[in-house]
């Protein structure tokens, strides 16, 4: 059955879904500027190249967007792929 996660905004459960999606080869589709979780996929899609800067951003936007899930974004984000 065709599926394609999309998000908008979110918080902790938004990034999670997104990476379960990804790890299920099922599509994420993100509206980069809707805010919080979005954009830190946004970021962190578009810096996927460089180790370094993707680990400022993701710090970055955990502690503006998701500062009371610190440690529980910290370990879905080294779930992703290629981090």
């Amino acid at each position: 059955m065709p599926a394609v996660v999309i998000v908008m905004e979110g918080g902790y459960e938004t990034l999670s879904a997104a990476c379960e999606a990804i790890e299920a080869d099922i599509p994420v589709l993100v509206f980069a500027g809707s805010g919080k979780a979005a954009d830190f996929i946004a970021a962190a899609y578009d810096r996927r190249e460089q180790p370094s800067v993707l680990l400022t951003v993701c710090n970055i936007c955990v502690h503006r967007f998701l500062p009371m899930q610190n440690a529980l974004v910290s370990s879905t984000v080294h779930k992703l792929p290629n981090y």
